[in-house]
């Protein structure tokens, strides 16, 4: 079992704190939703367990080994990484963004394996895009682009995977197709947090919630023990319904 997690991990851009002593822990078979209002800490959070920021305190730990301690292309290898707002310059089809992925995996300037070409076809097919490999990442909608990225993490087969808001602004179809994606990237055995504006999604795709407030954790747990009527108030200045039959979250609601 893999395990990624931030022990007590703090932050400081100058006299500001973004995170303040923060626990939290990704593993393997588990969907991990990081949610929150603007400016919680979520992105910051997300980086500092890809290993993209040391925090000014506390620890990150990959399956109990300090993660500062990995070289980088150990650390790639282990960690696949979706950021926010990924911008490609280069005119590349799909298929080429998702062999992006293998670069971990092999000596530079050195030919595609079999392996590696048997990763990026899986990779093709489990973000859906399999029927888009030949067509240049430019010419893609916004849902297509973005499960193409998701191609190029899913083809490194780490056992971690990270997603920063990976369905801001997408229409509602790919907005499910995406987040089924990463849960059964999941429920396939990797772990998996994702960070998500959308409380109503994180609750049903979601296996666990850490829920942040000004770098804090407010809450973590199972969605429903998380997204309390309370905590929704207090948080978000919402109010919802969590329906009897299916337990998910709905009719969030501004506070009267």
């Amino acid at each position: 079992m893999t395990t990624l997690q931030a022990l007590a991990v703090s932050v400081q851009r100058g006299a500001v704190p973004v995170l303040a002593a923060v626990d939290c822990r990704v593993q393997s078979g588990s969907l991990l939703g990081i949610c929150g209002p603007n400016a919680a800490g979520k992105s910051t959070l997300l980086r500092c367990l890809a290993g993209l920021l040391r925090p000014t305190q506390g620890t990150l730990e990959l399956d109990g080994q300090p993660l500062a301690a990995l070289v980088p292309i150990s650390r790639a290898r282990a960690i696949g990484y979706l950021a926010q707002n990924v911008e490609i310059a280069w005119r590349l089809s799909v298929r080429e963004l998702a062999t992006l992925g293998r670069f971990p995996h092999h000596a530079p300037w050195s030919r595609l394996r079999e392996t590696d070409r048997s990763a990026i076809e899986q990779a093709l097919r489990q973000a859906d895009v399999a029927d888009l490999s030949e067509r240049s990442i430019n010419t893609l909608s916004g849902g297509e682009r973005m499960r193409a990225h998701l191609a190029r993490v899913f083809a490194g087969a780490q056992p971690v995977i990270l997603a920063d808001e990976p369905i801001t602004a997408l229409e509602p179809r790919y907005q499910f197709e995406i987040l089924a994606a990463l849960r059964d990237q999941a429920r396939a055995g990797a772990a998996v947090a994702v960070v998500l504006h959308d409380l109503a999604l994180a609750a049903r795709y979601c296996d666990r919630l850490v829920l942040l407030d000004r770098g804090r954790v407010v809450a973590a747990g199972l969605p429903r023990e998380v997204l309390t009527q309370a905590r929704l108030a207090e948080t978000f200045g919402v109010r919802g319904v969590w329906t009897a039959d299916h337990g998910q979250l709905s009719a969030l609601q501004p506070l009267a």
